[in-house]
């Protein structure tokens, strides 16, 4: 009889990159199906619900992990097993029963109720660094926590293929930083990981970490009598741990992961495991990162990461969001191309940095090194250094920025032949000398909204959510200019009348304002504004007409794929204004553009996908209704019109009026279908597929 483990409402999530649960010294499998099975296994073919048990994937002091599938929703699965070796056993008909101790039959109980309720807190998180947990079910005297399964590497892994060769310091901190950002949300729900260490991060196309095996069962095991090491990761585990096996008193909390992700830094940056706390009180010391081989990494880092490591509790960072700040204005992930392609041609595992595509950060130029890069030198080797130079100076030009993008392979359909033959990703096009021009965008997958971590999130841009784009779809280069809308008004005599303008603090409407007198003076060549999404409607049906093809609004999904051309970032600039300053034309008091309101289209650096102002310069209709949140979004790209307000259209990209926190590729804004602005404005979408 099975019974459920108190999970209810939680459903699979779409976010692709999340993983399974490897258990800690893991004994990996996947290539071998063939393996004995063994007496103290669930076999192949067991039956779990639904769920078909394929074969072992790993085990681990406190259980084992196998590959199922999920027979209801024909998905491949994880499934942890709470089988805590050191005081439990399995017996006849699969059941797992503690060994013949009162204090283990205890202690056995206490750590499958802390199993079972670690899963319930887990289940109620969703963040693309923590591993995502579906659903718990009670069986054979123990626990079975199933959670999403996918392909990967560990850290330990990883840093085993790079033959000693030390990270970038770019990678390294945007890795830390992610990791902050999961443990901040746990920690907030009151779990602890405990076991913290390279095995137990999971790597997901090579740049993006997840945290995995955290170890509700280890308290309460370690009151035991069982060996140290099923408690403590030697070179890993804080003092406070140690102390757990023979005093359940002392106090362990946030801190105690912290030592813990310090120690995986210094034994990633390093290639050696950092002096055992009780060895370095016994010697009078103190541990100092910066004299260790780890000095190409800025000193802050080096700083932040001795204090994680320090010896009593109280001398390190008390939470993920201390350290985080102790970092101060470190960058992440490089932002711009010069950075990225430095990484790629210096580690070449980096081609497969994105599942869709690869990263190019999309700056174009060798004009912004980011601050972690400005001190390192240009390889020595002048034939090198030359290379890396034109390749540099290639980047420059948005087409060799839309070679970087690689799309992805998608099952072919009768269409998709004729349409690939035809149009090429990145490739640019018009159906008409006076039509807008276009761009084809590639199928491929992304995560739509922001992590909770985001600077200036709001809640309606979660939860983050997979998409995919089975076709290739075309979108405007540009944002419809003035001498577009113009061509269009003469032909269809069309009036659009009045306008919403800011004056005084707020918006009001003026209604001697209009596209072609917004309340400023704009050149023929710059965005028209003052437009509602019924008149960008209008015009798309009018441009159907005029060539025969299906132009539309593009979804939001579409919109914020297209816009983000690979970027994992909330914008393409980083973090300062100043950067800002190259990509678009967005309200700063240090952009020396000269440009008041707005300013022409392609008049600033395009993306990786060759398209330009999609951040800034005006607010863009999507097709869409408006939604609080993404919760039963469509992941197929499609607009969504069921289900919301569309009595509210949603805008993307920001304007000339909004600050670089407003002008984020997740950021929305939403507004009735009849009321345009002098700030927003609209692209076309047009699909490449035949119409029907």
């Amino acid at each position: 009889m099975w019974k459920w483990c108190g999970i209810w409402g939680v459903f699979p999530s779409l976010l692709g990159y999340h993983c399974l649960d490897y258990i800690d010294t893991l004994l990996i499998m996947q290539d071998d199906k063939t393996a004995v099975q063994s007496p103290t296994l669930l076999p192949n073919g067991y039956r779990l619900e639904e769920f078909e048990i394929l074969r072992v994937l790993g085990q681990g002091g406190f259980g084992t992990v196998y590959l199922a599938r999920d027979h209801r929703l024909n998905q491949l699965r994880a499934i942890k097993e709470y089988e805590p070796g050191e005081i439990a056993v399995r017996v006849s008909g699969y059941s797992i029963q503690p060994k013949n101790s009162e204090n283990f039959a205890d202690s056995y109980r206490e750590g499958l109720k802390n199993f079972i309720t670690e899963a319930q807190l887990l289940a109620s998180i969703d963040h693309p660094n923590i591993v995502r947990v579906y659903r718990c079910i009670e069986a054979n005297n123990t626990a079975y926590i199933v959670m999403h399964y996918c392909e990967g590497e560990t850290l330990e892994a990883w840093s085993v293929r790079q033959a000693g060769r030390p990270p970038e310091p770019q990678w390294v901190q945007h890795l830390l930083v992610q990791l902050l950002d999961g443990l901040q949300v746990v920690h907030a729900k009151g779990i602890l990981h405990r076991d913290i260490k390279p095995s137990n991060i999971y790597l997901i196309d090579g740049y993006r970490p997840v945290l995995i095996d955290f170890g509700a069962a280890r308290r309460v095991v370690s009151g035991t009598d069982t060996s140290l090491t099923s408690i403590v990761t030697v070179g890993f585990s804080p003092i406070e741990q140690y102390g757990d096996a023979a005093d359940t008193n002392i106090r362990q909390g946030p801190w105690t992961d912290i030592y813990a992700l310090g120690a995986t830094l210094y034994k990633l940056i390093t290639g050696s495991k950092p002096p055992e706390p009780h060895l370095l009180i016994m010697n009078g010391r103190t541990l100092s990162t910066a004299n260790t081989s780890a000095t190409r990494y800025p000193r802050i880092f080096l700083q932040s990461l001795d204090k994680a490591l320090g010896v009593k509790p109280a001398d390190r960072f008390q939470s993920a969001a201390e350290w985080r700040n102790a970092l101060g204005g470190l960058p992440g992930i490089p932002r711009s191309a010069a950075a990225t392609l430095r990484q790629i041609l210096a580690n070449p595992w980096l081609h497969r940095l994105a599942g869709v595509m690869v990263l190019a950060g999309a700056a174009f130029g060798g004009y912004s090194w980011n601050t972690w890069q400005r001190n390192e030198s240009l390889p020595s080797d002048q034939a090198g250094a030359a290379n890396l130079q034109s390749r540099l100076e290639e980047l420059s030009q948005p087409a060799s920025a839309q070679a970087l993008v690689k799309p992805v392979s998608m099952p072919a359909t009768d269409a998709a032949p004729k349409v690939q033959m035809r149009y090429a990703a990145g490739q640019s096009f018009r159906d008409c000398d006076e039509c807008p021009e276009l761009v084809v965008i590639p199928a491929g997958t992304f995560t739509m909204g922001s992590p909770v971590s985001e600077l200036r999130r709001q809640d309606d841009e979660g939860p983050l959510h997979r998409v995919t784009f089975a076709q290739p779809f075309a979108l405007g280069k540009f944002e419809i200019t003035r001498e577009d809308w113009r061509r269009f008004a003469r032909a269809e005599g069309y009036r659009a009348e009045g306008c919403e303008e800011w004056r005084d603090g707020g918006w009001q409407r003026n209604m001697a304002l209009n596209w072609d007198n917004p309340g400023f003076a704009q050149d023929e060549d710059e965005p028209a504004t003052c437009l509602t999404w019924e008149d960008a409607a209008h015009y798309a049906k009018w441009l159907t007409a005029k060539t025969g093809q299906p132009y539309r609004l593009p979804s939001e999904a579409e919109w914020e794929y297209a816009a983000r051309a690979g970027a994992i970032d909330a914008h393409y600039w980083g973090e300062t204004d100043k950067a800002m300053c190259a990509y678009a034309n967005a309200g700063s008091k240090v952009c020396d553009d000269r440009q008041a309101k707005t300013s022409a289209v392609g008049g600033f650096r395009p993306n990786a996908f060759g398209l330009y102002d999609m951040l800034g310069n005006v607010w863009e209709w999507t097709a869409d209704c408006w939604h609080d949140s993404y919760d039963g979004a469509p992941t197929d790209g499609t607009a969504w019109l069921t289900r919301g307000d569309c009595g509210l259209r949603v805008l993307r990209g920001g304007s000339w009026l909004d600050a670089a926190n407003i002008t984020r590729f997740a950021n929305r804004d939403k507004e009735t279908p009849n009321t345009g602005a002098s700030i927003h404005g609209f692209r076309l979408a047009r699909n490449l597929t035949p119409a029907t």
